[in-house]
């Protein structure tokens, strides 16, 4: 049986939403941010990812050179669409006019 980081690594993101069967959410992810992962913590559920995703999602979300968020989300891989998605509609992303790219308004 893989670990919580295990499968992290593995999956890149894992979204609260999308786990059925987990008995105990908050130790699940705290146990991943204890790990090292990044966590980001949404009005409706919490988004663990792996350092190299994380990495990965803002180097791809600063090359976006559309400030329209559903055709920046379409040059995305599916995971990171709905990440960014997700972000998006929080505000913890936004199009930044002066560089013209997308960034994070959180840190991680």
């Amino acid at each position: 049986k893989k670990t919580a980081i295990e499968r992290l690594q593995e999956e890149g993101v894992i979204f609260e939403s999308e786990l059925k069967s987990l008995r105990d959410p908050t130790s699940f992810f705290n146990k991943l941010e204890r790990e090292g992962a990044k966590i980001v913590y949404l009005e409706t559920e919490r988004i663990a990812m792996s350092q190299d995703f994380y990495d990965k999602f803002l180097e791809d979300i600063s090359k976006l050179n559309t400030s329209d968020p559903e055709e920046a989300a379409s040059k995305l891989d599916p995971k990171e669409a709905k990440l960014f998605r997700k972000l998006v509609k929080e505000a913890f992303i936004i199009y930044d006019a002066n560089t013209k790219g997308w960034r994070l308004t959180v840190q991680l």
